[in-house]
Order: C-alpha cells, then structure tokens, then sequence
C-alpha cells in the first residue's frame, strides 16, 4: 500500500512538473519575449539578407510573424500543459482510448520538441556555451518523465539513473556558471545582490559558495543512500528557492503587477527543478527501503 500511494504521489509531481514547464513557456510565448530571432535574424544559418527584398526575408525579419508565431507556439504549450494534467495510458489496447492515447503522447512529444528547440536556441544565443543546455536538462525532460511514468516500460533503477542524470546535468550546468569557470551570467549577480542585499564582490562569493554546493548535488546523488539524501534534500530546497527566487527579484513598484507577473512565468517553468528531485527522494527512498526488506 505504501509503495502504491508512493507512486501515485511521484506522478502527479511529475505531472505538475511538466504542465509547469509548458504552462511557464506559454505564458512567456503570450506575454514576453522569445528567442526566435536569434536563428531568424542570423544570415549565416538561414542563407536570408534583410536586404534580399525576397519573401523569406520580409517574412523573417518581421515582427508581426515572429508576434504571431509565438502566439501560436504558446497556445500549442497551453493545450500540452492540460494534456499532462489529463492524459492516461488505457489499460487495454481498444479503440477509440488507446487512439486519444497515442495521440496525446504525440502532442506531448512535439511540445517537447519546441521545448528542445527553444533551449537550443537560448544555446546559441550564449555562444554555444554547453553549461547554457545543459541547465535546460529538466525543463525539456520533464514531459519524458511523465510519458516514462505512465507507460511504466522502464524498472526503477533505470528510471532512478535517468532522473539522476538530468538532475546532475541541471545543477551542474548551473556550477559552472556560478563558478565562474563561463563568465557569471550578469542576471545571476543581480538577483543575488538585490535579494540578499550584497555588495558586487560579496555576491559573487556567495555564487562561488552556491556552484559548489551544484556540484555536490551532482555528484553527492549517485552516492550511496545514506549519503545521498543529504545532497537530494538540498537539491529540492535549493532548486525551490531559486525557482521562487525570481519572483521575489522581479518586485518592483515601478513595473507594478507585470514585474511580479514576469517573476511568476520565469519561476513557473523552473518549478521542475523543484519537483523532479522531490520525485527522485521519494523513488530512492523506496529503493533503498526495498533493498532492505
């Protein structure tokens, strides 16, 4: 029974997890700016000129389509972000469930796509930095997981090894920046000043302080389990915090309500961060619990 509610439990986190992932995008598609333009407006890769006067180029390089395109990319995020609350495997191949089954998961699938398309593009536009991706692991993971979850294909130690994967990915992705190894992100210095109330130099020593407590989640949760609940326990309080974190950055009188708003959508998409560890502490957990027994 305990294992049973304990597995209910771990899929409607990583059902939250992924509708908070495309829900977020979503309200960013609507609202605020995407990345669109980086390939659209890049000659290199397309090969089009603003100059060219031909169609692409009046197409690419305006901005009613990319508007438009992102509108229509942030309604298709809001209806996967529903299908995940939803969507259930039928227990026995019949038509027409096992037909709106395939095709939930087909519309999960493409949203997950965009969501590896819209990392990749955040990607480029950091130069190709790989730390820039990886941080992403979760986010785009996070539709997988549940597709993982409900199809119950894989046992739980290879459903532990990948989570732990994109886990260690996630927050390391995040050490190398805060380490200063890439040029600390100038977003990640600011938060850190203005929340915490510190001064430049300071800041930057507690991110040094921050990307090595990354870099113990992500080697701390491969280790046995007496030891790597305490790494999994901070990387779901660290992974919260800095989620909500970007809430409580963007308060500000001036901007009012959109300030705060923009804080949400930013925190919203970044909640996986959160919850996937959580998931991963209840399944080790029961491992562990299982391998005693």
């Amino acid at each position: 029974m305990k294992r049973y509610k304990e597995d209910i439990s771990s899929l409607f986190l990583v059902r939250i997890a992924a509708f908070c992932v495309f829900f977020g995008r979503a309200l960013q598609h609507f609202i605020y700016d995407t990345p669109y333009r980086v390939l659209l407006w890049d000659e290199e890769s397309t090969g089009i000129s603003m100059d060219d006067g031909t169609f692409w180029s009046n197409l690419f390089y305006n901005e009613i389509f990319i508007d438009t395109l992102s509108t229509l990319i942030g309604i298709y995020f809001i209806i996967v972000s529903i299908i995940c609350l939803t969507i259930k495997k039928p227990s026995i191949e019949k038509e027409p469930k096992f037909i709106r089954w395939r095709t939930k998961k087909a519309l999960i699938l493409g949203g997950t796509l965009l969501l590896f398309f819209l990392s990749f593009l955040y990607y480029k536009d950091k130069f190709y930095q790989l730390a820039q991706f990886l941080e992403y692991s979760l986010q785009i993971a996070s539709p997988l997981l549940l597709l993982m979850f409900l199809e119950h294909k894989i046992d739980l130690s290879k459903q532990l090894l990948i989570m732990g994967i994109l886990i260690a990915f996630t927050f390391g992705g995040h050490a190398i920046y805060a380490l200063g190894c890439l040029p600390i992100p100038i977003q990640f210095v600011e938060m850190t000043m203005n929340i915490l109330n510190l001064d430049e130099t300071n800041a930057k020593l507690f991110l040094i302080i921050a990307g090595i407590m990354d870099l113990v989640i992500a080697i701390g949760i491969f280790t046995q389990w007496k030891h790597s609940k305490y790494a999994i326990r901070y990387a779901i309080m660290w992974g919260g915090i800095t989620a909500l974190a970007r809430i409580v950055y963007t308060i500000d009188i001036e901007a009012g309500l959109r300030g705060i708003f923009q804080g949400f959508t930013e925190s919203t998409y970044r909640a996986c961060h959160c919850l996937i560890p959580l998931v991963y502490y209840f399944l080790k957990r029961e491992e562990y619990t299982i391998s005693n027994q």
